[in-house]
């Protein structure tokens, strides 16, 4: 790791050639994340002792992000430029692909230090700034994406002055698939066409944006009543009561919501009432309230994004957005898609159908015990409340007593342990102050992943595992720095980048008097998104 950092200094790996060669990592330079010159540190992307593993950054402020996204705009125009003002007796292999897949490398973590706070950060100054950067970053890489002159000379070298057969295979397959999405973003139209779907292009990367960013800056709260919630898990009910003197001036902590219970649309908070509060109502509130999440504002939006779609696709000579999207997936058309499901439709139903009449039965029983009307339906905000009824009535599987078996912190642990018998490895967690990295919220896990064999450093994850305001509402996992080769002007590799990603999730957290306990829902969550971490690992 060592020996690699100091090839990556002797060959001077840079971000930009207009800015200083210095090699001060960013450790040294933490106290001042929004200095003029926002990139000042980033110079190392090889493979290192931790101290020198990422050019990340979490600690950028609203100013320095706008600054970086900039400058990685200027980064990348510089390259296009040069690529699109080769001469024909220039265009090889080391002048027209080498300075694609080296861009793509250098700037990795630098894009994902811009875009990836706007899902974490606890400040909305910070959120608000990530998101308009990512939106400034979508609409430049539309303009990129659709430079014809950038598109002729790589068309050019493919066809008069490439081998094919003589490129490695990897080399090979990555000129195949950059002229395949060159063609398939529309640069062999004509100027009328091409013009109108870079205009649609633009337009979907920035209300995708916004769509994503309303579901993040959602906050609804209700206020229940105990009785809303009858049914309820006693330390559920605890740890959302309102007790005199919590918080500041909201409606969830006036003298009048006292003795109440603040819930939220969270995961930790609906599914539980989905699946236990014997309250129809309250789940019909909760759930209804959940599905038209930021209504107002994203159904126009997503409105347009159909239309938009449907517009580009037809310009593309395609029926429809699913024919666009299919042609490069497994499946490829829109038809074996449709027989597929139809097909597992028909074997499923009968099932299906025996285990619809054994809810409604439930249902009919519950009704009929509360002297209650039964209408026959099972509807979308019965559906969990009596399969967690019938598992615990038919199969004596009680999902709250089980919770007792999954600590988070058990439950982590074992799963990386299973992953590191099977694959070989040691996760290693990283204290906060031996790390290269300012944390964005304390609640941050980091681990350094090794070869148990080799010791070899194969990269780093983060953990954010509970819910907070502005947060991404869901589960996954986000790539935050490519795991790929450092490529040095001669086309020779010179080093190792590292992979690194953060797995994000809502987990019940912790409170002083009670552990984080998780369903088994959330255990099978948690092993589902650890997979794809390891998987980009």
């Amino acid at each position: 790791a060592t020996a690699t950092y100091r090839v990556l200094q002797s060959t001077r790996v840079s971000l930009l050639s207009t800015t200083s060669t210095s090699t001060v990592p960013v450790t040294e330079q933490k106290d001042n994340p929004s200095s003029s010159s926002s990139l000042q540190g980033y110079r190392l992307f090889g493979a290192g002792d931790e101290k020198y593993a990422s050019a990340l950054r979490f600690d950028l402020s609203p100013t320095a992000i706008q600054s970086l996204a900039a400058e990685i705009e200027t980064e990348i125009n510089a390259v296009m430029d040069a690529i699109a003002g080769l001469p024909e007796d220039a265009r090889t292999t080391n002048t027209v692909l080498l300075p694609l897949v080296q861009l793509e490398q250098r700037l990795s973590a630098l894009e994902n230090s811009v875009c990836l706070l706007q899902n974490v950060s606890p400040d909305k100054a910070v959120r608000d700034a990530s998101h308009a950067a990512e939106v400034q970053l979508r609409k430049h890489a539309v303009e990129v994406s659709m430079r014809k002159d950038v598109y002729r000379v790589i068309k050019s070298y493919a066809e008069a002055h490439c081998d094919a057969d003589a490129l490695d295979a990897e080399w090979r397959r990555y000129l195949e698939f950059t002229l395949r999405d060159y063609r398939r973003a529309g640069l062999d139209l004509e100027d009328a066409k091409y013009e109108e779907i870079k205009a649609i292009k633009k337009r979907m990367s920035e209300i995708a944006s916004e769509f994503a960013k309303n579901l993040n800056e959602e906050n609804t709260v209700f206020i229940l009543e105990e009785d809303e919630l009858k049914g309820m898990p006693a330390d559920w009910m605890s740890a959302r009561l309102i007790r005199d003197g919590d918080g500041d001036d909201d409606e969830a902590t006036t003298a009048a919501a006292v003795g109440k219970y603040r819930v939220s649309l969270k995961y930790p908070d609906l599914f539980p009432i989905l699946q236990k509060c014997l309250i129809e109502k309250t789940r019909e509130k909760m759930l209804r309230a959940h599905n038209s999440r930021c209504m107002k504002e994203n159904t126009p939006i997503m409105e347009e994004l159909v239309k938009l779609r449907y517009q580009q696709a037809q310009l593309l000579g395609k029926a429809n957005h699913a024919s666009h999207v299919l042609e490069i997936r497994m499946a490829k058309n829109p038809k074996m898609v449709w027989d597929f499901l139809h097909d597992l439709n028909a074997k499923m139903q009968p099932l299906a159908d025996k285990d619809l009449q054994a809810l409604l039965a439930l249902k009919k029983q519950e009704k009929e015990a509360a002297q209650q009307a039964f209408d026959g339906v099972i509807h979308e905000h019965d559906f969990r409340y009596y399969c967690t009824l019938r598992e615990e009535k038919e199969f004596a599987i009680d999902k709250e007593s089980l919770r007792v078996y999954f600590p988070i912190q058990t439950v982590i642990d074992g799963a990386l342990q299973i992953y590191q018998t099977l694959l070989g490895l040691k996760f290693l967690p990283v204290p906060s102050d031996e790390s290269q990295f300012l944390l964005w919220h304390s609640d941050v896990q980091l681990y350094q992943v090794q070869d148990t064999r080799t010791q070899e450093l194969f990269g780093y994850f983060f953990l954010d595992l509970f819910p907070r305001e502005g947060k991404y509402g869901h589960a996954c996992k986000m790539t935050l720095q490519t795991g790929c080769n450092i490529y040095g002007d001669d086309g020779s590799v010179v080093g190792t980048q590292l992979p690194i990603n953060t797995l994000l999730c809502n987990f019940p957290k912790p409170t002083d008097d009670k552990p984080s306990l998780l369903s088994h829902d959330d255990v099978v969550t948690f092993f589902h998104e650890f997979g794809h971490c390891v998987h980009q690992l």
